[in-house]
């Protein structure tokens, strides 16, 4: 997936809402979010809380030089400051659409935060604007004012703020439970129905007909391969080998935190799984098996 990571004053801190844009939308698309879940979380996400505030101190040392303690803050212990400083609204700490009334109605510039960082303030002036000092947006707000597809899902957003309750909870949802696997993986009674992020697969109980079936087509297939790919055991055509080869390649991208891969569901049937560097060569026996499964 690659480090998830979008700099908020654009990419590589250039300022541009246009390029910021596409930074954003590659870093969520990363995480499986498409644009109305990427709009959804950062609209609501800022809808509270305020940016980290500014610390005329410095940030301390950095990585390199302290690895396991990189940047603590030099003004108050145990905070961490991103020398971005402010809030979007002025209720910050309420639900509403103020931060997308703020950012869609009214007009911003660039400007500088305390620190030194860039951000954006309100155009000084503006009827029915509230006072430039009590709030900021950064590049990446203003980006999705200047991208067309953001900027139309944003005005839907605005203009219906139930609307934006529930893409936003459904998006947050996906963002912390992606990969915890399964819904029933999930606990507490306010857990959701099973989500299509979550790829639950259907259960099943066979009847012991069935499984027997399942187990002689499997055994026929073993000694009767019209596969190209065979070993000559005691004068007969047998690809044993290549099913051991796939128990094997079914298996091993199995991950233990999302319960993603394996051999569950048959998904090395389906992309992305089928198409991993370790499924390579597989699509001969798993058609020897498309009548089984």
């Amino acid at each position: 997936v690659g480090l998830i990571y979008v700099n908020p004053e654009g990419h590589n801190a250039d300022h541009d809402p246009i390029g910021a844009a596409s930074q954003i939308r590659d870093v969520f698309g990363r995480m499986g979010m498409n644009d109305e879940e990427t709009t959804a979380l950062i609209v609501g996400g800022h809808a509270f809380g305020r940016a980290h505030g500014a610390c005329p101190a410095g940030a301390g040392p950095r990585p390199s030089e302290d690895p396991y303690n990189p940047w603590p803050g030099l003004c108050t212990e145990g905070v961490y400051g991103s020398g971005l400083h402010g809030s979007w609204t002025t209720t910050p700490t309420q639900w509403d659409n103020e931060y997308l009334d703020l950012l869609l109605d009214f007009a911003w510039e660039l400007s500088l935060a305390p620190s030194g960082k860039t951000q954006w303030a309100l155009v000084e002036g503006q009827a029915g604007a509230p006072d430039p000092s009590e709030v900021m947006m950064l590049t990446t707000d203003i980006a999705l004012k200047r991208n067309a597809e953001y900027l139309e899902i944003c005005q839907r957003y605005q203009s219906d703020l139930s609307l934006l309750s529930t893409a936003f909870a459904e998006a947050w949802y996906k963002l912390v439970s992606r990969d915890m696997g399964p819904a029933v993986r999930c606990q507490g009674n306010l857990v959701p129905a099973s989500r299509p992020f979550q790829f639950e697969v259907p259960t099943t109980d066979p009847s012991e007909s069935t499984i027997s079936s399942a187990r002689r087509m499997i055994y026929d297939s073993l000694i009767n391969a019209d596969s190209t790919f065979y070993d000559m055991v005691d004068g007969e055509r047998y690809q044993g080998a290549l099913y051991v080869e796939l128990a094997y390649q079914c298996a091993s991208p199995f991950r233990y935190t999302d319960y993603r891969g394996g051999c569950d569901g048959a998904a090395i049937r389906f992309t992305p799984q089928s198409e991993w560097g370790v499924s390579t060569g597989m699509a001969d026996v798993l058609a020897e098996l498309r009548d089984i499964y």
